[in-house]
């Protein structure tokens, strides 16, 4: 921000008489008395508390209206009053006003620089925006001041055109060519209908200048620049140089205060108008995180995940294809129905020797049936093959268990990184806010030597931190996207507010008093372990693998002894027979003309096979203590893991308290530290520190709520369950289970 000139002159030194008598305060008010000024009232409360020991202060204050030819009348009249000391303007009409009375016999306290500085706002807002049609909306106050307002808006540096709107109740006219829109407070609107003029300007995609401050700023606006801590240090400011040239001190400040530009950074999302970075480095964000309406909560998340999640897919291709093992094992015990034709031409001598029961040339039909009766490989195969089934379904469990696991932290993560973004952000506005202390506290005379340097320095590095979290933001959102099987860059709303019960726990105070004790965090571990037993696919897994091994057993020591049975049959039919030689002399019948059929019993047993059977039995054997040693050492390692998860979650637990307790404290003694170094008692060091503890325990803070939540999710996933994914009626049986070991 560049610096304004402030018309603040005593071309009349006040007699030292005035010294000890009431001081008479004139003020020009560009409102009405209908709409009083904020500013105003500020500004004589300040002005009375410090000259009350001062022989006090009378006021007489003169509405204009919001008419420019009120104030220059308002103004001639305090001026030329033999009862008015000071001047005061309040307001953009009063203040650009007072500029034009150079030559006035009495001192005008010019505070444009402060409230209103139009001409500045808009230059940042052409700068920050590049427009070149810029719509003015003003209350229909103020519709005679038009001519001045497109005089203080527009400057001849850049091209750009001007339309003043005058908005009523019900609407206002819009030219298609606006780019850009300054609106000034509409006194006669409710907030309503100042929030429909603000969703009607984002969806245009029109960025708006809003001319009164946070207010407007909080309803949609884009870009503003009074606050009320700003409003009142103004005042301030103003009650002590009203106090100085009461006591005779001539005032001639040249050098004013540095305005600070506060952004909505969903304002600019909504019109997708993003300026040079540089620009936003020394202003003020709010909302630098998306929330819109469509918030994305953790249950959605994990219901795209296990949609979309290419890990779940490949778990559910899996599934499929062992269910289609079973299929094709059961085959084997189906019938085996077989046609085929047979064309055969034979040599003349072959025929003959045939002695006519074939012919030359021959076209025969077959029909052929197998049915196994019983077969124990092919029982076992079916057995096995449902086991691997089983088994796959474990595991698609197991990966859709760990799924939700993964979207958890990812979502946690994000949730984490989006707050630890606010957190520095409101860092970084504290710095400025404490780079303006230090600038006030230099320019009244206060300190010796300047800390502003110091405090530009520390600006730096935390606006280096706060680029360092967005950066962790962005990253987070795009291991979010890739969880849920998204468009990285595709923009991800978290809730504003975050509470643990809401992300994942919903028997919150039960959980407290497992957490209350060491013995009944125990209870707790063994409620989880129980649960495990009952639900977890990795035990599962292995049970099935166990399964196996004992069928495949049975198998191999059945094939021994016990033989395949089958049922055969066939038909026969010779269709064509050509070329048959017959000997009248030889009592041998021809070959039949009708079909020809054969049905019987196999049975078959493998009598040796090199003791192929024998080994077989004694591998699986083997493979069996294998599994139960792979089960044992699995229960270790889960039963291990859950007594330290849930360890973990009580630490956390007691750090969610503790890290709270302490930024409070951290809060308050910042506070009480940044109201003494207005003061001057205590020095820059001691903000300094004060704010990084603050900064400090704030994120310990979120910290430990995040991962609180996340050791509970963690525990949760050993126990082969997710309560907070549950029915009703299963959350209130797993309530009462858990009551049920809380009371052992």
């Amino acid at each position: 921000m560049k610096t304004v000139v402030i018309y603040l002159i005593i071309l009349l030194l006040l007699p030292l008489s005035l010294l000890g008598q009431t001081l008479n305060v004139g003020i020009v008010n560009d409102a009405s008395s209908s709409f009083p000024s904020e500013m105003s009232t500020l500004i004589k409360e300040e002005i009375t508390n410090l000259m009350q020991a001062k022989g006090g202060v009378t006021f007489t204050e003169l509405y204009s209206n919001w008419h420019s030819q009120s104030v220059v009348a308002n103004f001639d009249s305090l001026l030329n009053s033999s009862q008015i000391d000071i001047v005061i303007p309040v307001g953009a009409i009063s203040s650009s006003l007072a500029g034009e009375y150079d030559n006035a016999q009495k001192p005008i306290l010019s505070n444009n620089r402060f409230l209103f500085n139009l001409k500045e706002e808009i230059e940042y807002f052409y700068e920050f925006l590049n427009f070149k049609h810029l719509g003015v909306i003003i209350p229909s106050q103020m519709h005679n001041s038009s001519v001045w307002l497109k005089k203080q808006l527009y400057t001849s540096e850049h091209e750009y055109s001007i339309d003043i709107i005058e908005a009523n109740n019900s609407s206002f006219a819009l030219g298609d060519s606006v780019d850009a829109v300054v609106i000034f407070p509409l006194f006669n609107s409710p907030l309503s209908r100042v929030v429909h003029i603000m969703d009607s300007l984002s969806s245009k995609k029109i960025p708006v200048l809003a001319t009164n401050g946070l207010e407007y700023l909080e309803l949609g606006a884009t870009v503003a620049f009074n606050t009320q801590e700003q409003l009142n240090k103004i005042a301030r400011e103003i009650a002590v140089a009203v106090s100085r040239i009461g006591e005779g001190l001539v005032m001639n400040l040249k050098e004013g205060a540095e305005r600070t530009p506060y952004i909505n950074m969903e304002s600019l999302r909504k019109t997708e108008k993003y300026p040079n970075w540089s620009l936003l480095e020394n202003s003020v964000m709010i909302n630098v995180v998306n929330h819109s309406k469509d918030e994305l909560t953790l249950k959605e998340a994990i219901a795209i995940a296990l949609e979309n999640n290419l890990s779940g897919k490949i778990s559910n291709q899996d599934l499929l294809l062992a269910n289609k093992e079973v299929r094709l094992a059961k085959s084997a015990i189906l019938p085996k129905l077989e046609l085929s034709g047979t064309a055969m031409q034979l040599s003349e001598n072959l025929a003959r020797a045939s002695m006519g029961q074939r012919g030359e040339f021959t076209f025969t039909g077959s029909l052929s049936l197998k049915q196994v009766i019983y077969s124990e490989a092919a029982y076992a195969n079916i057995a096995i093959k449902k086991l691997v089934s089983q088994m796959e379904e474990h595991e698609n469990s197991k990966t859709s268990l760990d799924i939700i696991l993964n979207v958890s932290s990812a979502y946690m993560a994000l949730m984490f990184c989006a707050n630890n973004l606010k957190v520095m952000n409101q860092n970084v506005n504290a710095t400025i806010k404490n780079l303006e202390l230090a600038k006030f506290r230099e320019k009244s005379g206060d300190i010796h030597f300047s800390d502003v340097n110091r405090w530009e320095s520390e600006f730096s590095m935390n606006k280096m931190a706060f680029n360092d979290a967005q950066a962790q933001y962005k990253s987070a959102m795009y291991n979010l996207n890739e969880v849920l099987d998204m468009p990285l860059n595709s923009p991800i709303s978290t809730p504003a507010n975050f509470t643990i019960s809401e992300i994942a726990m919903e028997n919150q105070e039960v959980m407290e008093m497992f957490m209350s004790s060491a013995e009944s965090i125990d209870k707790y571990a063994q409620l989880i372990i129980d649960q495990m037993y009952i639900n977890s696919p990795e035990l599962k897994v292995v049970e099935s693998a166990g399964y196996i091994a004992d069928r495949k057993l049975s198998m191999y020591q059945a094939q021994q002894y016990i033989p395949e049975v089958a049922l055969i049959a066939g038909a026969d039919q010779a269709f064509i027979r050509e070329g048959v030689y017959r000997n009248a002399q030889l009592p041998i019948p021809p070959p039949p003309d009708d079909i020809t059929w054969n049905v019987g019993i196999r049975l078959s047993l493998s009598l040796f096979d090199g003791g192929r059977k024998r080994e077989e039995v004694k591998k699986t054997k083997i493979e069996q203590e294998k599994i139960a040693l792979e089960e044992r050492n699995l229960l270790n390692k889960l039963s291990r893991a859950v007594f330290s998860n849930v360890q973990f979650l009580s630490a956390s637990y007691k750090e969610v308290k503790l890290a709270e307790r302490a930024f409070n404290a951290a809060q308050a003694n910042y506070n009480m530290v940044q109201d003494a170094y207005l003061t001057g008692v205590v020095n820059i060091s001691q903000l300094i520190d004060a704010q990084n503890a603050m900064l400090k325990t704030k994120i310990m803070a979120l910290s430990a709520q995040y991962q609180y939540a996340l050791d509970f999710i963690k525990t949760e996933r050993l126990q082969g369950r997710y309560t907070f994914l549950d029915s009703k009626n299963e959350k209130n049986r797993y309530r009462n289970l858990m009551l049920t070991y809380l009371n052992r």
